[in-house]
């Protein structure tokens, strides 16, 4: 049997048949399977918890709405480390102020290029790319409105 290296790997020992339980990872919910051989020694099981893969290219990744500031939840970068970020935003007003008040998205991943918005209005959208991110992604929104983000790979 191979052991593997990864994190979160369980060995246990006992007498009788040897269980192997692997898990499979494939965009969707995760697989197990299990096989029991009958082999002589002790029993070994290996159990590792692996992320799901990277988005194809074109895939829609994610969208989060929400009003005033958040962080969204981490994403999955493709495995190119381009990816799309659309926005949107309304009612950021501060009455206090008269009128439009500060919109602003900030990426939390290292990545380059990207011209998210800093804003001060009321209102506003727009898209851009997002290059050279490994791993996972997320933002943080600064906002008193009502946002909405969604990202999609890059082709």
């Amino acid at each position: 049997m191979k052991r593997s290296a990864a994190a979160g790997l369980l060995l246990a020992v006992a007498a009788g048949t040897a269980a192997c339980t692997s898990t499979k990872t494939v965009p969707g919910p995760a697989i197990t399977v299990t096989r029991t051989q009958d082999v002589p020694g002790p029993i070994v099981t290996a159990t590792a918890t692996v992320s799901a893969p990277p988005p194809a290219p074109g895939t829609a990744i994610g969208t989060w709405s929400g009003t005033g500031n958040e962080a969204t939840p981490a994403f999955n970068v493709p495995s190119s480390g381009d990816y799309i970020v659309t926005w949107s935003y309304y009612g950021n007003t501060d009455p206090s102020l008269g009128g439009g008040t500060n919109f602003a998205v900030t990426e939390n991943g290292g990545g380059s290029g990207g011209d998210l918005p800093n804003d001060i209005a009321a209102s506003g959208s727009g898209s851009t790319e997002v290059t050279d991110v490994s791993g996972t992604d997320s933002f943080n929104v600064q906002a008193v409105g009502h946002w909405t983000l969604t990202v999609k790979s890059a082709s």
